[in-house]
């Protein structure tokens, strides 16, 4: 399986290969956690084949998006519009609603509320 940079289109042999070149020649190093799970989404998606030229816009919203939260010029605004990106980056993946169910998950839970210490 051939892995191929995002960034400037060279090809790796492996996984690590890449990670290796993105830390050394994109300032992989210097992301924040969610720059990095977006990589590794990306990553995901890539390696399924969902990711197409025609996205590279996108990808390119998505991954600014996640630099301008890991540095913390963060509103409610720049969440929503983050997570409607990723949203539609991921549904191409998500035939059977799998990211929308985990949503209504997450948003269905009640905040855990500790009762005061007796």
């Amino acid at each position: 399986m051939c892995h191929k940079c995002r960034e400037c289109g060279q090809n790796f042999k492996s996984k690590s290969g890449l990670i290796l070149h993105k830390r050394a020649k994109h300032g992989a190093a210097d992301w924040g956690p969610n720059r990095k799970a977006l990589e590794q989404t990306l990553d995901e998606l890539d390696s399924r084949g969902c990711l197409e030229p025609k996205d590279s816009a996108l990808v390119q919203i998505a991954c600014s998006l996640a630099d301008i939260i890991d540095h913390g010029k963060v509103n409610a605004q720049v969440w929503r519009t983050y997570h409607e990106v990723l949203g539609n980056l991921v549904e191409r993946d998500d035939s059977d609603g799998a990211f929308e169910k985990l949503i209504e998950e997450i948003n269905s839970k009640t905040p855990v509320v500790h009762s005061p210490a007796s």
